[in-house]
């Protein structure tokens, strides 16, 4: 079986750094109890950097698993901007 793995990585402003974590932890827990085919949801930050580069990263059983979560519609509609 081929797994389907999804990278994000994004800045996030230093104000709302504590909430953010809050909330996208509490995310991951809920997500991975929820969610069919959702096999791991990891919440990295740099550890020499201040703690605004964050990077998620998610595994599900295959593309199919993700297509069927509300996540894949939520990333495919954020207003991203490239890093320089």
């Amino acid at each position: 079986m081929n797994q389907y793995v999804v990278w994000v990585e994004f800045g996030v402003a230093r104000e709302h750094r504590p909430s953010f974590s809050q909330l996208v932890r509490a995310n991951a827990v809920a997500s991975l109890r929820n969610e069919a085919g959702f096999r791991r949801f990891d919440v990295l930050t740099s550890a020499s950097g201040d703690g605004s580069d964050v990077a998620l990263y998610e595994v599900y059983d295959s593309e199919a698993a993700f297509v069927s979560t509300s996540r894949a519609i939520t990333i495919a509609n954020l207003p991203l901007r490239r890093r320089k």
